[in-house]
């Protein structure tokens, strides 16, 4: 049975993760720097930034391989797929661009001014329009993804975070770290619409909108916390405490697990029953490990481990545990 689990920087054997791995693909050569992912269910096709080598790797999630690395992306950061309209996007703050790739033909057919260090990005699929967190330009700058141009800069008086499109209320939210708060945008008009101070938070980095239930969670880089705000009611419902320095969220929809890459290689892995968080386990998956990918039909997680004996790897890992396998709040199975 899953016990919960605490995380201890440096006090011996991190206590290991409801995680089974089913394969360790490698990559080429010597070890790389991984950021953002972003999976495109559709084709199955997984984007992972390879920022040390200026590259995209591609991996095909259905048949466990990495099929293409998309070059000539010199400073690539953050990673986007919009299916909708068979293209990649992705943040480049060497060149201060957004590039535009087809992702049929994994060519870059364009290249959009992003501001000054553009990083995550979020899709408004109702206006077919991308917002792209300026991190030093303390700005969300709005694309135009019809005519790849560029239509707005919103400031945001703050260092910028992860970005997020929230269908149920037809609003961007974009983390504002030096705040720290969470604002909201009218994708209708481009202007700021509210801003909500998160207490208990520094740095709030990672971003994802649970849809289904109207949650947003924020991961909060600068004290290790978990913000869980309610966007029915603009109000936050709980705060937790996380492994050191998380940076990004991945959510499983369909098993309510909300997972928390940290900067050091910790994960932890929350369940959601009856509208609320449950810390199910916390441990070391790898060291610099910045993102997990997740597929909410499978339950796989994919994440890229810049060494691994050596050599960079993406692995291939499937969740042990679900909040649906818990009976009543409080419980939790063990395995």
């Amino acid at each position: 049975m899953l016990a919960l689990a605490s995380f201890a920087s440096g006090a011996g054997a991190a206590p290991s993760l409801p995680l089974r791995t089913l394969v360790d693909v490698p990559l080429d050569g010597t070890t790389r720097r991984f950021e953002a992912q972003s999976l495109d269910a559709s084709s199955g096709l997984l984007y992972i930034a390879d920022s040390a080598a200026g590259r995209v790797v591609v991996f095909d999630t259905k048949r466990n391989r990495v099929v293409k690395f998309i070059r000539d992306l010199p400073s690539a950061h953050g990673v986007l797929a919009v299916p909708q309209l068979h293209r990649l996007y992705v943040s480049e703050p060497g060149s201060s661009e957004i590039a535009v790739v087809d992702e049929t033909t994994s060519e870059v057919v364009a290249r959009v001014p992003g501001g000054r260090s553009p990083d995550a990005m979020a899709w408004d699929p109702v206006r077919q329009k991308l917002y792209v967190s300026d991190v030093i330009g303390q700005a969300e700058t709005v694309i135009d993804t019809k005519h790849n141009r560029r239509v707005a800069m919103i400031p945001l008086d703050g260092e910028v975070g992860d970005s997020q499109f929230a269908r149920g209320e037809n609003l961007v939210y974009v983390n504002v770290k030096t705040k720290p708060e969470l604002v909201a945008i009218d994708p209708v008009l481009d202007v700021v619409v509210a801003r909500y101070p998160l207490v208990g938070c520094s740095d709030n980095v990672g971003l994802i909108v649970d849809d289904v239930n109207r949650l947003a969670y924020v991961a909060c880089s600068g004290n290790a916390r978990l913000v869980t705000f309610d966007l029915r009611s603009h109000r936050q419902r709980e705060v937790q405490a996380t492994g050191p320095d998380p940076v990004s969220l991945g959510w499983d929809a369909r098993g309510s697990v909300l997972y928390v890459a940290c900067e050091r290689g910790a994960v932890s892995m929350f369940l959601l029953m009856q509208g609320r968080l449950r810390k199910a386990a916390e441990g070391v998956l790898a060291e610099d490990t910045r993102s997990i990918g997740v597929d909410g039909t499978t339950h796989r997680l994919y994440a890229a481990l810049p060494d691994v004996a050596g050599k960079s790897v993406i692995r291939v890992m499937v969740s042990t545990v679900s909040a649906r396998q818990v009976p009543r709040m409080g419980r939790v199975p063990r395995v």
